[in-house]
């Protein structure tokens, strides 16, 4: 049965134009945040584990149902792989579905809140994987995409290798050159047409016969 997603729909064609104001802005204003308590626990949590493990660091922000982390884990059994995810429900379905693992953890949080904290513990990252959807595709929502938000520069901050995937080519267009700004380095986005699904956002995006588009961008 082929699957039925829609399609990005949006009223913007062109790179936003306040999208260097915004980055450059975010870049020299450090990013003041209020973390929720219940975030400093999770940290802790994740720090506590992380410790045992003794790896280097994945992140999986957004990780849905957890069908990326455990294959991300599976990957890079050297490393310890923390999935996260805002929806209750995901992640209830995820540890259902998934063992434990030695070598990776799928929990609710708030990413932004994990991400300060991070920053403020001066983690580093081996790779930050930041898979579909984000993108707020209408104009007027540009602050809500990662690359608009403040948290951009915790994201790159946590360093390492930045992983997107998305079925909107423009939005991940627009964080390549947001990255470029703040960083001088150029990438480029690439479609892709995984053998593997990474997700169950991924799967039906594909089989909803959706191009899709990842980019890496490298610290």
């Amino acid at each position: 049965m082929q699957a039925n997603s829609r399609t990005i729909s949006t009223n913007q064609t062109e790179i936003h134009s306040d999208l260097e104001k915004v980055v450059r802005r975010h870049l020299e204003n450090p990013f003041q945040h209020k973390v929720k308590k219940a975030s400093l626990e999770i940290f802790q949590q994740i720090k506590e584990m992380a410790d045992r493990h003794g790896g280097e660091l994945i992140f999986d922000s957004g990780c849905g149902s957890g069908e990326s982390t455990v294959q991300i884990a599976e990957k890079h059994r050297e490393c310890f792989v923390v999935g996260m995810d805002k929806s209750k429900e995901r992640i209830r379905k995820a540890n259902e579905k998934f063992d434990a693992g030695e070598n990776y953890l799928l929990l609710r949080a708030e990413v932004v809140d994990i991400w300060h904290l991070a920053v403020k513990n001066d983690w580093r990252l081996k790779q930050h994987y930041i898979l579909y959807p984000n993108p707020w595709p209408k104009k007027n929502h540009f602050k809500r995409r990662w690359h608009g938000h403040p948290a951009f520069t915790d994201i790159l901050a946590l360093g390492g290798e930045i992983i997107l995937r998305s079925n909107w080519k423009l939005y991940l267009e627009e964080l390549a050159l947001a990255a470029k700004i703040a960083t001088g380095k150029s990438t480029t986005v690439q479609s892709i047409s995984p053998k593997n699904y990474i997700s169950l956002f991924e799967k039906k995006y594909f089989e909803s016969e959706q191009e899709l588009f990842e980019l890496r961008v490298n610290q």
